[in-house]
């Protein structure tokens, strides 16, 4: 019995290291799966944790966005209340012009009312001014019917030597370029008169000759048709057109007053005596040219 118990020990010893190796197998397989589930989890906790940095990142790139976008809030905000007082002034200023407007509309149409009540006032003054006008060009006339005028006949006829001898002559500083003009002038004066004591100083407007004499000459400088007895109370004088700041030195002025006559500046002996009898003829009697 000792015996059997002795042989069946070894069998027994040997399914035991069978069992134990199986297991000791069994473990070291669940070892190596457990390593490589503990490096898959490794893996997958460095992916986590990258994972988990990059989501830090974008979220606080999200955050710093949402921090830009709330300062360009505040910003537009600021523009929009800048922008409202700026409507708000700008309506007050519309409402500005709006009631400036009304009140010259007002005023015009109380201006248009004005004129025409004053409509029928300004027609009389019209007719007035005609009348007057009328009566102004009728002077020359009633001036011709005048006693002294009957006696035309009787009147002395000057001649140019006479009107010559009549005017002195106020020239200008000698070697100006006022002085050669002057003398120049007073050329064209010489041989206008004997021109007009001939009759051969005419202009022609529209087809119509025009003449004056030199007793026309007289009464245009001095008011008189003749040299009175005792002569004029002062000499008369020739002064010229760029005289005293005088504009428009192509024309003929006088002064019969003052008796002076201040005679045009020109280039040329046509031009000198188409402006002396265009005065003289726009002057009936006496005044200014």
């Amino acid at each position: 019995m000792a015996t059997g118990n002795l042989e069946g020990r070894p069998k027994r010893s040997r399914n035991k290291v069978t069992v134990m190796q199986a297991k000791l197998q069994s473990l070291q397989s669940r070892y190596r799966s457990a390593q490589e589930e503990t490096r898959e989890l490794r893996g997958a906790a460095a992916s986590a944790q990258q994972r988990a940095a990059q989501m830090a990142e974008e979220l606080e790139r999200e955050a710093s966005d949402r921090r830009g976008l709330q300062r360009e809030l505040g910003g537009l905000q600021r523009e929009l209340g800048g922008l409202q007082r700026e409507l708000g002034g700008l309506r007050e200023a519309h409402q500005v012009v709006k009631t400036l407007r009304d009140s010259q509309a007002l005023e015009l149409q109380a201006a248009r009312a004005k004129l025409l009540a004053q409509g029928s006032s300004l027609e009389r003054l019209q007719d007035a001014l005609h009348a007057g006008e009328m009566q102004r060009r009728r002077i020359p006339d009633d001036l011709c019917r005048l006693p002294w005028s009957r006696r035309s006949t009787e009147r002395p006829v000057l001649v140019a030597e006479q009107v010559m001898n009549l005017f002195a002559v106020n020239y200008s500083v000698r070697g100006s370029s006022r002085r050669s003009e002057e003398e120049r002038a007073v050329g064209y004066w010489r041989d206008w008169l004997i021109d007009v004591e001939g009759g051969d100083a005419v202009l022609v407007v529209e087809d119509t000759e025009n003449r004056v004499t030199l007793n026309q000459l007289l009464m245009f400088v001095t008011g008189a048709d003749r040299v009175p007895p005792l002569g004029f109370p002062g000499e008369p004088t020739k002064l010229f057109a760029h005289c005293h700041g005088l504009p428009g030195s192509k024309h003929l002025c006088n002064d019969y007053i003052k008796l002076y006559i201040k005679l045009p500046l020109h280039n040329s002996f046509e031009s000198f005596s188409d402006s002396m009898i265009s005065g003289i003829i726009q002057s009936p009697c006496f005044g200014y040219a």
